[in-house]
């Protein structure tokens, strides 16, 4: 009885890698320090006469010191992110905490802007080429314009189809148009579905709309065109937009008197004739 009790020192320490091994670290450092200060204690009270013993005792009694002073980081190290006991942490599970309500950022501050510049743009329209008219977007304004574009509504006066020509709307996303720039032309006539519906010599009436999405307002335009000759464009009033639903109900009437509807509505002051320009790639 009396050596094991003299082992208890290496008992222990031996016990604590045990139950390391296990995961059970906080018995593990309670043995190592335990047992550390065990052999520490053995080590100062020995009584060494001789100079061999008395150098060995002094190592000793350094070990054991260090032993005891660095249990604790050689322990958590081996633990690692996991918990001191894993018999503790199976029988009774921590509760994590709620989770913090996510809660919305303020709102940015909008960057400051020069005192006098306008904010939005204005959007126009050009109609180029006689023979076979094109449409251009211009930006007049100072400011980008973003997101341009157009709604094309004509029809043709000498088909027999009360419908307008199948000319789809087109909206440029994400793109937009330079202070004093255009983009364009574009070429809706001939499009596939549109191209077979109109001959040489025949008249559309009607209008186009264009706009973005940083605009002021949307511009409005009735357009003239005889196919193959060419034509002219006129800006509706500033604000105001042709009915589409009004205009459809009138064809009928409009196809019979275009001459005296157009002089009664839009006055020859006001009809920018389609130009010919040098002949630009349409898209």
């Amino acid at each position: 009885m009396r050596w094991l009790a003299r082992q208890a020192g290496w008992g222990l320490i031996l016990t604590g890698v045990g139950f390391a091994q296990w995961d059970e670290y906080g018995m593990a450092l309670a043995c190592f320090i335990v047992g550390s200060t065990i052999l520490l204690l053995k080590a100062w009270h020995f009584e060494a006469k001789h100079w061999i013993l008395k150098i060995l005792r002094a190592f000793f009694i350094a070990g054991a010191i260090i032993m005891i002073a660095s249990s604790y980081t050689i322990t958590a190290a081996r633990k690692g992110s996991g918990p001191w006991s894993a018999y503790v942490a199976a029988k009774w599970p921590s509760i994590p905490d709620p989770p913090r309500p996510i809660l919305p950022s303020p709102p940015l501050e909008p960057p400051p802007i020069a005192a006098g510049r306008p904010t939005l743009a204005e959007v126009g329209l050009r109609l180029i080429y006689t023979e076979k008219p094109m449409i251009v977007i211009t930006n007049p304004s100072s400011v980008s314009a973003h997101d341009p574009k157009y709604i094309v509504v004509l029809f043709n006066l000498d088909s027999d189809d009360i419908n307008p020509l199948p000319i789809p709307v087109r909206t440029f996303a994400d793109d937009y148009i330079i202070p004093d720039g255009g983009v364009g032309p574009y070429d809706v006539l001939g499009l596939p579905g549109v191209s077979p519906l109109i001959r040489s010599g025949d008249r559309l009436f009607g209008h186009i709309e264009v706009q973005c999405s940083n605009c002021t307002a949307f511009r409005d335009y009735w357009v003239f065109i005889r196919v193959g000759e060419g034509g002219w464009y006129s800006q509706v009033r500033s604000g105001s937009q042709v009915d589409d639903n009004v205009l459809f109900q009138s064809m009928s009437t409009i196809r019979k008197n275009i001459d005296t509807f157009i002089a009664e509505i839009i006055p020859n002051a006001g009809r920018e004739p389609i130009r010919d320009l040098p002949r630009l790639s349409s898209q």
